[in-house]
C-alpha cells in the first residue's frame, strides 16, 4: 500500500499492529516487511486495538541473540502510543544504559526513520529519555515512560499503564513483573511483553517460560501447549532468521561453547553443568536504599578480601552486618604492582580493615609487601582439595620471610559462600549500575557431580561436587576471602598456628 491513505484505509491499518508497522516503519531506508519473517505476525496480532482483557495477557519472547526482538518491542510500543487514545506505555530493562540506548537509538530512531521524513515524530510533544508524550487527537496526551528496574524502580511506582515491556528479563529482578502487573490494574488492555535471552534452567526467566504455552514454530504456524494459561510463549531462534545461513549456524556450532551455542543461537535454556547461584537469586542481596559507591560511612572495624589477577578484585565488608562497603577492580602492574599494593594499603586505612585475606596464587610478592607493614592483619589463603577444618599456619620462605597463611577446604568454603548469597547473609548497597559486574561474577560458578574414586576420603555420599566457572568469578572469591576474614574477627583471634620451615 502506497500513497496517501483514505480514511477507511487508515482505520483498517490502525486495527492491526503488523499492518501499521509495515506501512509506517522503515529499516535502513527500506520498507519494514514481515513476509520474510512470518513467525512474527502472530506476536504482533496479540496487540490489536480491539483486544481488551480482563486479566493481563503476558507475551513471553524467549530469544536467541540478534533475532530482532528489540525491533518487535519498539513497534508494539509505537503502535499503542500512536493509535489508541488515552494510552500509556512503560519500557524497562535492568540497567539505565540499556534503557538509554533503547530510547535514543531504537525508539527515537524509529520515529525519525518513519515514512515521509519521519512523519510519526510529529505526534510527539515532549521528549526525554525517561518520559515522552504524544498527541493522538484525544483530550489528554499519551505517555511513554522508560526506567531501569534496578536503580530507578521507585520511579515506576504510581504509574498507570496499558502496555508494559520488560526487556532483558534474564537479568531482571523477580519483582519487576509483579510491579508491572500492578501498573496495569486499571487498564482495559493489560498488555505485557517479557523478552530475554535464554540462559540457565532454574532461573526466573526459565520458570516464567515453563508456565507459558511454550510456542514453537513448525515452519508455517506456531504450535502452542497449555491453552488455559494467559502466558503466551514464543521461542525465536537464529535458525528462523532469513539473513542467517546454514553455514553461519554450522560455524557457530563448531566454534562456540555448548552453553553459548544453546543460549545465543538456539535460544535454549542450558541444561549442562548446574548454576549454583541464579542471577535472580543474586539480585535479592541488593539494598536499593543505599549506594556502595557514595555515602557509606566506614564502621569501626571492617574486613577485606583480595583476589589477585590482571585486574585485582577487592571486596570490603562490615563483619557485623555482612554489608559490602565497597567492591572495586584495581589494575595490576607488571613492574612490581606498586600502585595496586599502595591502593590496598590506602583502602585498609580508609575502611579500618582489621583482617585482610588474599589469594596466594598470583600474589605472593604483593602479600609479602602488605605483611611487612601490617603483619598478621594480612593473611594469604591457599585452597586445599582435601576435606579439612580451616587452620592457620605460618611459614618461612626461602628468604626467611615470615608469611601468615590459612589453608581452607575449597569445596566447603565455596558452598558456605553460595549459601550466604542465597540466604541474603550478604548485602550489596546498590543504586549504580556500574557495579553490575559484582552480581554477574557471583553467578559465574557452575557445578557438576563426579564419582568419588578416593576410598580413603571421608565423604557424605559416593559423589563429589566439582565447582568450575563459565566466566569471570573473581568477585565471588574476593567475597569468600572477605567472609573468611569475618570468621577470624568473630573468633576473636586465629585458629591454632602451626609452623613449617626453618
Amino acid at each position: 500500500m502506497s500513497g496517501r491513505l483514505t480514511a477507511e484505509q487508515a482505520k483498517e491499518i490502525a486495527l492491526y499492529p503488523d499492518r501499521w508497522s509495515q506501512y509506517f516503519r522503515t529499516i535502513d531506508g527500506k520498507p519494514f516487511l514481515l513476509h520474510e519473517r512470518p513467525y512474527l505476525t502472530e506476536i504482533y496480532r496479540h496487540f490489536g486495538a480491539r483486544e481488551k482483557n480482563d486479566a493481563a495477557k503476558i507475551v513471553v519472547l524467549k530469544c536467541s541473540r540478534k533475532v530482532e526482538k528489540t525491533e518487535t518491542i519498539c513497534n508494539i510500543l509505537l503502535y499503542g502510543l500512536l493509535n489508541i487514545p488515552y494510552f500509556n506505555a512503560v519500557y524497562t530493562a535492568p540497567r539505565q544504559p540499556q534503557v538509554t540506548r533503547f530510547v535514543e537509538e531504537r525508539f527515537n530512531g524509529a520515529l525519525m526513520s518513519s515514512i515521509n521524513q519521519g512523519c510519526l515524530r510529529k505526534a510527539r510533544i515532549k521528549q526525554s529519555v525517561s518520559h515522552q508524550t504524544f498527541d493522538v487527537g484525544a483530550k489528554s496526551l499519551n505517555h511513554f515512560y522508560a526506567y531501569s528496574n534496578w536503580g530507578d524502580a521507585h520511579a515506576l511506582l504510581g504509574i498507570e499503564a496499558d502496555l508494559c515491556c520488560i526487556d532483558e528479563y534474564q537479568d531482571t529482578d523477580s519483582e519487576a513483573l509483579p510491579m508491572m502487573l500492578e501498573m496495569l490494574s486499571l487498564s482495559e488492555f493489560k498488555w505485557v511483553v517479557v523478552s530475554g535471552t535464554a540462559r540457565e534452567q532454574g532461573s526466573e526467566f526459565w520458570r516464567l517460560w515453563e508456565k507459558s504455552t511454550k510456542g514453537e514454530w513448525d515452519g508455517d504456524n506456531w504450535v502452542h501447549g497449555d491453552s488455559k494459561t494467559n502466558i503466551i510463549g514464543y521461542h525465536i531462534t537464529q535458525m528462523m532468521h532469513p539473513e542467517v545461513s546454514d553455514a553461519d549456524i554450522a560455524q557457530k556450532r563448531e566454534t562456540y561453547t555448548p552453553r553459548r551455542f544453546a543460549n545465543e543461537v538456539l535460544g535454549e535454556f542450558f541444561a549442562g553443568s548446574a548454576k549454583p547461584i541464579m542471577f535472580d537469586e543474586a539480585l535479592q542481596i541488593i539494598d536499593r536504599d543505599k549506594d556502595v559507591v557514595r555515602g557509606l560511612t566506614p564502621p569501626n572495624e571492617s574486613v577485606m578480601g583480595v583476589d589477585w589477577g590482571n585486574q585485582t578484585t577487592v571486596i570490603i565488608m562490615d563483619p557485623e552486618t555482612g554489608t559490602i562497603l565497597n567492591a572495586l577492580k584495581l589494575e595490576s602492574r607488571a613492574d612490581g604492582d606498586e600502585d595496586e599494593v599502595e591502593r590496598i594499603k590506602q583502602l585498609m586505612l580508609e575502611y579500618n580493615c582489621t583482617q585482610v585475606v588474599c589469594d596466594i596464587g598470583y600474589g605472593a610478592r604483593q602479600v609479602r609487601e602488605l605483611q611487612r607493614e601490617f603483619g598478621d592483619r594480612v593473611r594469604s589463603c591457599y585452597y586445599s582439595s582435601r576435606p579439612m577444618t580451616p587452620y592457620e599456619y605460618k611459614k618461612r620462605d626461602n628468604n626467611r620471610n615470615l608469611i601468615y597463611m590459612c589453608v581452607v577446604d575449597r569445596t566447603t568454603y565455596v558452598e558456605k559462600t553460595i549459601e550466604a548469597i542465597k540466604n541474603c547473609e550478604v548485602t550489596l548497597p546498590y543504586r549504580d549500575e556500574s557495579l553490575d559486574w559484582v552480581l554477574h561474577e557471583f553467578c559465574a560458578l557452575n557445578s557438576s557431580a563426579e564419582a568419588d574414586e578416593k576410598s580413603n576420603r571421608p565423604t557424605r555420599s559416593q559423589t563429589l561436587t566439582k565447582y568450575g566457572r563459565d566466566g569471570d568469578d573473581h568477585a565471588f572469591h574476593a567475597l569468600l576471602y572477605a567472609r573468611l576474614a569475618c570468621d577470624f574477627v568473630e573468633d576473636g583471634g586465629l585458629p591454632e598456628i602451626r609452623t613449617f620451615g626453618g
